[in-house]
């Protein structure tokens, strides 16, 4: 049991530094979702292309927005990711 708390919590304090570690490179919080070219939107802020790591998910298509989420909801088929409503 031991064993499994100190694991967790390694994995948890290497995340916790990666994160920090590319939130020190933002240029300044994402508008609309969007950054501007040679940027990518992480945790609402701007961090240069590569940096994020790619974690198997699809990337976020913002053509597919029909708005901003309104207490974190949207219509039904879309979900809210970075306060817009995205077709799923």
């Amino acid at each position: 049991m031991s064993r499994l708390l100190l694991a967790v919590a390694v994995v948890v304090l290497v995340v916790s530094a990666q994160r920090q570690d590319i939130l020190s490179h933002a240029v300044g919080p994402c508008l609309g979702g969007r950054c501007q070219p040679g940027h990518t939107c992480y945790l609402e802020n701007c961090v240069p292309q590569g940096l994020v790591p790619n974690r198997g998910r699809r990337a976020l298509d913002f053509s597919t927005a029909v708005g901003p989420c309104i207490s974190g909801r949207c219509p039904p088929g879309y979900a809210c990711r970075q306060q817009q409503c995205l077709k799923l």
